[in-house]
């Protein structure tokens, strides 16, 4: 399956497709960010119950999350979020990512519960390895979110997951 995934990812990569989503009009809020990023995590508020929050580790990259407005730090992230699921999460922006091709630079992801799509795009990114590390070295995040059902991209067509033991598990269902 992982093998599937990069393989498509990489003929995707190789069409001569327009970047249709980078500028979708319509976005409800956008978070832009400078790669590397090496500024405080960045919070903006989607509605009032929910923040889009991109949390930078290093130089390698930043997590996108969207969570209740009114949790507390530790509070689950209602992007595509599984239980199941084995490997980085499409809502990891990575530079060894990138590098190797393991998710699109244009990437749809569903809120949980909620009828908001949100869009991560990595524009024109530039990455190099410094001793073990891959580093982003140059390149555009642009994060946007979309109030309206999802309808595509990574959780559509999943159930939402199984968070019993979650500290904030009375999720809203679509």
């Amino acid at each position: 399956m992982k093998a599937t995934l990069r393989a498509f990812t990489a003929i995707l990569t190789l069409l001569p497709l327009p970047n249709v989503f980078a500028d979708e009009p319509g976005a409800d809020g956008v978070i832009e960010l400078p790669l590397p990023y090496r500024g405080d995590e960045v919070r903006r508020q989607i509605n009032e119950n929910l923040l889009l929050v991109a949390s930078p580790y290093s130089d390698e990259g930043l997590d996108i999350k969207a969570v209740k407005a009114h949790a507390g730090q530790d509070s689950f992230n209602l992007l595509y979020h599984s239980e199941e699921w084995h490997g980085p999460y499409p809502t990891q922006v990575s530079a060894w990512q990138v590098a190797e091709g393991y998710f699109p630079n244009s990437r749809w992801v569903c809120v949980w519960g909620y009828p908001i799509e949100v869009h991560i795009t990595i524009e024109h990114p530039k990455v190099k390895k410094v001793g073990d590390e891959v580093v982003f070295q140059d390149g555009t995040l642009v994060v946007s979110w979309f109030n309206r059902s999802c309808t595509h991209g990574f959780g559509h067509e999943l159930d939402a997951p199984n968070t019993a033991h979650h500290s904030d598990a009375k999720l809203p269902l679509k």
